[in-house]
């Protein structure tokens, strides 16, 4: 059995039912889809994702990576990701995992590998698809063997983790992942603006107040956060609106004007006209067609 028949039979005896599901170890998640599934609109976080079984594809404004069982996305920043699960069946499901990256494991890998970044090194797109290389999935099947075993988990999790991210760290392009642990780093500073807006997106932006509480120059903020996230402050922030709005519409039942007004928007207009652009149908629509999708298909992006 190859590495990823084995990651899927570990997955499958785990979940065994669709959906998102945690585990006893805190940064690990295992997902499980058996059919295909689409549009899924969720929220990244800096983690290591992988498809064992099956095949997705993930979106980030004009950027689209497919997914399959010989590679892993890696992102380093909370981004608004769309995704379609493509090859999934009762038979033959989805199966896949999340792993969070633990920013002090991180640095402790980085500093014995003599990993280091500059603070001139080049901001990149905080989402990058890298070949699975054979000693990251064998160091994943230990990890999910430690299931079964939770008596080892203290000990040897933590160490199987660092694993992961030193093999994460060699297949990743540039410096992408030494500046995460880089306090000074431009990434550092882009994610204090994600940060602030993703607190307070109901409010309208102030640029110059983002920048200056992120440690940015005002003129060079706007560049640097579209060279992470792929989009502009403006458009990061009606994405999370919108999001957040579709979200009580569904899970809520909040009726379309008060989820506008909720999440920001002053014009019942231009919400319906940025939601149906965005979505690609009307609230109202959306809403009379897509609830039971919608509540049953949160997080599995």
């Amino acid at each position: 059995m190859d590495r990823s028949s084995q990651l899927a039979a570990l997955i499958e005896r785990h979940t065994g039912v669709d959906g998102v599901f945690d585990t006893a170890l805190p940064r690990l998640s295992l997902i499980r889809c058996s059919r295909p599934l689409g549009p899924i609109y969720a929220m990244s976080r800096p983690m290591v994702s992988l498809v064992a079984q099956g095949a997705r594809t993930t979106c980030l404004g004009d950027e689209h990576y497919n997914l399959d069982s010989q590679h892993h996305l890696l992102f380093t920043a909370e981004l608004p990701v769309v995704g379609h699960v493509l090859e999934a069946s009762p038979e033959r499901p989805y199966l896949g995992l999340q792993l969070d990256i633990d920013p002090c494991s991180l640095a402790e890998v980085l500093a014995s590998a003599c990993l280091h970044t500059t603070l001139k090194s080049p901001l990149v797109l905080a989402m990058a698809r890298n070949v699975s290389c054979r000693s990251l999935q064998e160091a994943l099947v230990r990890l999910l063997q430690l299931l079964d075993h939770p008596r080892d988990m203290a000990v040897l999790a933590p160490l199987i983790e660092k694993e992961i991210l030193y093999w994460v760290a060699m297949a990743s392009p540039g410096q992408m992942l030494q500046q995460v642990c880089c306090p000074d780093s431009k990434l550092s500073h882009v994610n204090k603006v994600i940060q602030q807006i993703l607190k307070g997106f109901r409010h309208p932006l102030n640029m110059e107040r983002l920048a200056h509480k992120a440690g940015l120059p005002p003129s060079c903020m706007p560049k640097y956060f579209k060279a992470v996230t792929g989009l502009t402050p403006v458009q990061y922030q009606k994405q999370l609106r919108l999001r957040e709005a579709r979200r009580l519409i569904y899970c809520q039942a909040l009726d379309m004007a008060h989820a506008s007004k909720h999440v920001g928007y002053e014009c019942d207009m231009a919400f319906h006209r940025d939601y149906a652009r965005f979505f690609g149908v009307p609230p109202m629509r959306n809403h009379a067609e897509g609830r039971h999708m919608w509540v049953n298909t949160l997080g599995q992006a």
